[in-house]
């Protein structure tokens, strides 16, 4: 999954962000705070209201149209056929964005082996385990979100030593850069959103160092029709289940003998319908992880 974020607008020295406040019953929370994102929110903070419900507080710059973000959040809504949510939205001026925007970034163990951390927080870990430096300035795939921690489980319990991988909806790269780790020995990473390529390419560097980028790693802007036709021994796709099913021919027709594709960005709710769809695209599932309302799933071609 990615969203881009542009920067902060300012006006004689400060800065103006939108703000959005809505209570939600626990069980939507994660499916609201992921429209958000999607929507292009740059900072999200969740409080307990009560024993069933949540306070989101989202910002998002100040050039996005209040009514876009009020009808995206509302379109949310009516899709999970819930009642009526207020959305209360609210200008704010900040005099240091960038103390007010880092304050929502912590380390993230997204699994028990992987944190995913700012460059300003340095986490120091133990052997056996991996630490992650993501920028989180300008894409979806900082370590928070269930979708990359199950797309991240997926990965720790899938063979990469010596594979070539591609990476569906790269974002941030934090998927590659765990690959790359694991033991991918050459990797294609595509986004559709060419601010995210660049902010993965950052990470990359930062991660990798520039001569295993060089060397063993391809950016690519556009979908997987554009990753080249040699054939991948795994691919991994971080994106909502209703654009995936679409891809899935795409992604076979990139996949090598014997080779995987790993799902995630799925919703527990419409597991059931994406499996089948696998199935009837005559795929097998042979891996499945959760994290509360999202879940990934391996599968493979039946031979």
């Amino acid at each position: 999954m990615s969203s881009s974020v542009p920067p902060p607008s300012s006006d004689n020295n400060q800065l103006h962000w939108l703000r959005v406040d809505f209570v939600v019953p626990d069980a939507m929370q994660d499916v609201m705070c992921a429209e958000c994102f999607d929507l292009g929110s740059c900072g999200l903070q969740c409080d307990a209201v009560d024993s069933a419900h949540t306070r989101v507080t989202a910002f998002f710059d100040q050039t996005q149209s209040v009514d876009g973000v009020r009808a995206g959040l509302r379109l949310a809504v009516e899709r999970m056929a819930s009642d009526r949510i207020e959305f209360l939205v609210s200008e704010e001026k900040v005099a240091d964005w960038n103390a007010e925007w880092r304050r929502f970034y912590k380390p993230v163990w997204a699994t028990e082996k992987i944190v995913v951390h700012p460059p300003w927080l340095p986490v120091e870990v133990e052997s056996g385990q991996m630490s992650i430096v993501i920028d989180p300035a300008m894409a979806f795939g900082t370590g928070g979100h269930e979708s990359t921690q199950t797309a991240l489980a997926g990965l720790e319990d899938t063979k990469l030593e010596g594979r070539r991988m591609l990476d569906v909806g790269t974002g941030s790269g934090v998927l590659a850069i765990a690959a790359s780790r694991l033991g991918v020995t050459s990797l294609v990473a595509v986004d559709i959103d060419a601010v995210a390529i660049e902010n993965a390419r950052l990470n990359l560097h930062v991660n990798l160092g520039e001569e295993h980028v060089s060397q063993r790693v391809i950016l690519q802007q556009g979908s997987a029709k554009d990753a080249g036709d040699e054939p991948f021994d795994v691919i991994v796709a971080n994106i909502e289940s209703h654009i995936l099913l679409p891809m899935v021919p795409d992604l076979l027709q990139r996949l090598g003998k014997g080779g995987c594709i790993i799902f995630s960005g799925l919703l527990r709710r419409e597991e059931r319908t994406f499996i089948d769809g696998l199935i009837e695209s005559g795929l097998t599932i042979d891996g499945r992880w959760q994290r509360d309302d999202w879940f990934s799933c391996r599968a493979y071609v039946v031979d």
